[in-house]
């Protein structure tokens, strides 16, 4: 009979398992892809209705929360603390805002439950952490295709593109889409055996040129260059890459000229002088520019002098939840603009102290990582705050999260499985 029940116990476990490895794979087709927020754009869902999906596709999971505590990374509970006790002391200090600080709440609790979700469905089991590393690669991979299908055929998708002529794939903002990839990269490279690993970020640098993304091009050659000074990408092949990139460089300087030639079938123009000028930009770092300022960098410019003021009116206790949103600015808007900055919006709310809760959440999900993985949270560490300084949605946004929630789980798994080795070595 105890036979009998240990066969049906081994079949529950490996059930589990084997469905925790498929809500894994189908959070990060939805989430780390934006498939989430393409199809709302096209009016299919709303973003809480996915995240009340896949709170009862986890169902199964709830049982096995207690077995799984080990497993999961204080350190962001620690994070979950921290930034409701600050937003408590600002709600109370000033509690007659303006700002429509019960909805602001409301994110911030959907945020959480979204990043504990997350952990839940990623962690304890490494098969599980591994199939998600490769539904992240296939997203990749996709991703860079799509977006270069959007480039040579600019019509794909275009109804919901935030900038006509830059590529945007399902996350519709370029920039957003350029984030996904170089996310992705940083994710996925030690899947690839190193002597390939070069030629698989040249493959992803192909769909960040797609997306004429200055920042997010300047952070891919910044992550290889740190993947090569950690030793994931051979040294040896640096050559490689300053050919690869002067080569890229010197055949979009020949054609750049000849894309405000390209017209959709009704004779408009995709690429407008902003759009070429940044592609002319991005070719030619150090030529003279034409100072054409696109609309989109002119209202970032305002938007940032808007904020520094406001934050330098009430730098210490902050100017309250919710007053980093800029009204009148966007009149037409259905939200009021920020600042496209989560240290600067951060600090217009909260005071100085405001520019620390980013980092922390980053420093959460990378806390005291162990072996190989050190050198991949390094990276992601860079990368993400660096992120922050040209993005306000970080708290909001699921595929920040997601990636967020994913690398403190493999922090977190890495320190187990230091712990493991430690224990074999002082057993023998």
């Amino acid at each position: 009979m105890s036979s009998l029940t240990r066969h049906t116990n081994k079949q529950k476990t490996n059930f589990l398992i084997n469905y925790q490895c498929f809500v894994a794979v189908a959070a990060i087709l939805v989430f780390f892809s934006k498939l989430d927020g393409v199809l709302t754009a096209y009016g299919i869902g709303i973003p809480l209705l996915w995240v009340i999906g896949f709170l009862f596709l986890a169902v199964p999971l709830y049982p096995s929360i207690f077995k799984k505590l080990p497993y999961l990374p204080r350190s962001i509970f620690v994070w979950f603390a921290i930034y409701l006790a600050m937003t408590s002391i600002v709600v109370l200090a000033m509690p007659s805002s303006s700002a429509p600080i019960q909805q602001i709440m409301e994110d911030q609790i959907r945020s959480m439950i979204f990043i504990s979700l997350m952990l839940l469905i990623f962690s304890e089991h490494s098969v599980v952490q591994q199939f998600t590393k490769i539904s992240v690669l296939i997203v990749t991979f996709f991703n860079v295709f799509l977006l270069t299908a959007q480039f040579l055929k600019p019509t794909i998708l275009q109804e919901v593109q935030d900038v006509p002529g830059r590529a945007g794939g399902f996350y519709i903002d370029p920039n957003m889409a350029s984030c996904g990839l170089n996310m992705g990269l940083i994710f996925t490279i030690g899947l690839i055996k190193p002597k390939y690993r070069l030629i698989y970020a040249l493959f992803v640098l192909i769909g960040n040129v797609a997306t004429f993304s200055r920042g997010g091009i300047a952070c891919w050659l910044l992550i290889v260059l740190l993947f090569m000074a950690v030793k994931i990408i051979p040294v040896a092949q640096l050559p490689i890459l300053i050919v690869s990139i002067l080569v890229t460089a010197t055949i979009v300087s020949a054609q750049v000229d000849n894309l405000s030639y390209i017209k959709t079938p009704n004779g408009e123009e995709i690429f407008n002088e902003g759009t070429i000028e940044r592609i002319r930009v991005i070719a030619n770092p150090f030529a003279e520019s034409e100072e054409i300022v696109e609309e989109e960098e002119d209202s970032r410019i305002l938007l940032l002098e808007l904020g520094w003021q406001k934050f330098t009116s009430s730098p210490i206790f902050g100017s309250g939840l919710g007053s980093g949103e800029h009204e009148g600015i966007k009149p037409d808007s259905d939200k009021a603009p920020r600042s496209h900055n989560i240290y600067l919006d951060r600090m217009i709310e909260y005071g100085f102290l405001g520019i620390f809760i980013y980092p922390l959440l980053i420093l959460a999900s990378v806390w005291q990582a162990q072996g190989e993985h050190r050198k991949y949270a390094l990276v992601f560490t860079i990368y993400a705050l660096i992120w922050g300084i040209f993005s306000h949605t970080v708290f909001t946004n699921f595929f920040i999260l997601t990636s967020i929630a994913f690398m403190a789980v493999l922090s977190k798994q890495s320190r187990i499985d230091r712990a493991l080795e430690q224990d074999i070595v002082t057993k023998y």
